[in-house]
C-alpha cells in the first residue's frame, strides 16, 4: 500500500484483553492484529495515540507491567519494520514484474505492428505484380492484333500487285495477238494479192447514156474485131497443191500460235518420212526430188539462171536468218513470193524473233515441214 509520508511509523493495533493477565498482574501481549501491517492514515494514528495513553494511564499502577509493555511495543515496532521491509521489497518486486509485463505487451504491440506492415507490403507488392502482369498482358494482346493487321495488309498489297500483273499480261498479250493478227493479214494480202488486184480491177460503173445515143454511137463506130483472148493453160497438182497449201497456210496463220516443243530426234523422223513421201527421179543411180512437176518449170530456171539440180526456195516475208540458212545448204532464192515455181515456200509463224531461227516458228505451205 501506498505510505504517504516518510515519517509515517506504521504503528500494530492489538487487542488486549483485561482478564487475561498473568499471575503478577502482567498484561498478556497479544497476537497482532492482521491490519497491523498497514501504514497507518493520520486519524488512525491519533486513535492509536489516544489507546496507547489511555492504557499507560490505567496501568500506572502497576509498576511491574511497564516493562512488559515497552517489550512488546519494541517487538510490535521491530515486527512493522520488518513487515514494512517485505512490503517494499514486495512494492519492487511488483514493480519489476509490471515492467516485464509492460515490456511484453510493447513487444506483442511491436509484433502484431511488424505483422501488419508486412501484409500491407506483400498486399502492395502483390497488386503491383498484378498490374505488370496485365500491362504484360495487353502489350502482349496488342503487339498480336498488330500483327494480324499487318500481315492483312501485306496480303492485301501482294494481292493488289499480283491484280496489276495479270493485268499488265493481259494486256500485253492482247497487245501481242493484236499485232499478230494485223501481221498475218498484211503478209495474206501480201501473199494472195487479191484484195489489191479486186481493188485495182474493179469495173468503174460508167453514167448510162440515153438508148438513142447508144444507138447512133453503134451505128456510126468503126467496125471492130476484138482479139481473141490468150488459151490459158490447165492448172496442175502441182498449181493446185500450192494454192491448196497457201490457203491451208493463210487459214492456219489466223490461228493462236500454239507452243510445240521438237527435239532432234523428232524433226529427224519428220524429214526421213517427208523425204520417203516425195517423188524421186533416178539418174546415174542418184535420187534426184523433182517435187513441182511443172512444164515450165525447167524453162524458168533456163531463164533465171538456176542450174537445172537446184532446189528453188520462196519466202512470204523478208527474214535474214532462214534466207542465210537456205542458201548456206545450197538453195536457190526466188525473189517473187508471187510465183509458182518454188519447191518450198517459207513463213514465220510469229515476226517477234526474227535473228534467233526456232524450229518451231516455220512452216512449210507445200509440204508442211516444221523445220529446214
Amino acid at each position: 500500500e501506498k505510505v504517504e509520508r516518510d515519517d509515517t511509523v506504521p504503528v500494530v493495533l492489538t487487542s488486549v484483553d483485561d482478564t487475561a493477565r498473568g499471575g503478577n498482574g502482567a498484561p498478556a501481549v497479544a497476537k497482532p492484529h492482521p491490519r497491523s501491517a498497514q501504514p497507518l492514515t493520520t486519524h488512525a494514528r491519533q486513535a492509536a495515540a489516544h489507546g496507547n495513553a489511555s492504557g499507560t494511564d490505567n496501568n500506572h499502577d502497576a509498576g511491574e507491567g511497564k516493562s512488559a509493555v515497552g517489550s512488546g511495543l519494541a517487538a510490535i515496532r521491530r515486527r512493522a519494520r520488518s513487515l514494512s521491509q517485505s512490503a517494499a521489497e514486495g512494492v519492487a518486486e511488483g514493480s519489476e514484474g509490471n515492467l516485464l509485463a509492460q515490456q511484453r505487451l510493447l513487444q506483442k504491440q511491436q509484433k502484431e505492428e511488424e505483422e501488419a506492415v508486412e501484409e500491407a507490403l506483400k498486399e502492395q507488392m502483390q497488386k503491383e505484380l498484378r498490374k505488370v502482369a496485365s500491362k504484360e498482358q495487353a502489350n502482349k494482346l496488342s503487339n498480336y492484333l498488330n500483327n494480324i493487321a499487318e500481315q492483312r495488309k501485306k496480303e492485301e498489297v501482294e494481292k493488289k500487285k499480283a491484280e496489276e500483273r495479270a493485268k499488265k499480261r493481259m494486256l500485253l498479250l492482247s497487245t501481242r495477238l493484236l499485232q499478230e493478227a494485223s501481221e498475218r493479214k498484211l503478209m495474206q494480202q501480201h501473199d494472195d494479192g487479191k484484195y489489191s488486184n479486186q481493188t485495182d480491177s474493179a469495173p468503174v460503173a460508167a453514167p448510162k447514156a440515153p438508148r438513142a445515143k447508144v444507138a447512133a454511137a453503134a451505128e456510126s463506130a468503126p467496125v471492130v474485131h476484138k482479139p481473141r483472148p490468150p488459151v490459158v493453160p490447165a492448172p496442175t497438182t502441182t498449181s493446185v497443191a500450192s494454192t491448196r497449201g497457201e490457203g491451208v497456210a493463210a487459214s492456219e496463220s489466223t490461228k493462236a500460235p500454239k507452243k510445240v516443243k521438237i527435239t532432234q530426234e523428232m524433226a529427224d523422223k519428220m524429214a526421213q518420212r517427208l523425204t520417203a513421201q516425195a517423188p524421186k527421179d533416178t539418174e546415174d543411180g542418184k535420187d534426184t526430188y523433182s517435187a513441182v512437176p511443172a512444164r515450165d518449170f525447167a524453162d524458168w530456171k533456163r531463164k533465171n539462171g538456176v542450174p537445172a539440180d537446184a532446189m528453188v526456195f520462196a519466202m512470204t516475208g523478208w527474214y535474214p536468218c532462214v534466207k542465210e540458212a537456205l542458201i548456206a545448204r545450197g538453195w536457190h532464192y526466188n525473189p517473187d513470193p508471187a510465183s509458182s515455181f518454188f519447191h518450198l515456200k517459207w513463213t514465220l509463224r510469229s515476226n517477234d524473233i526474227q535473228e534467233a531461227l526456232q524450229p518451231w516458228q516455220l512452216t512449210n505451205h507445200y509440204l508442211k515441214n516444221v523445220a529446214i
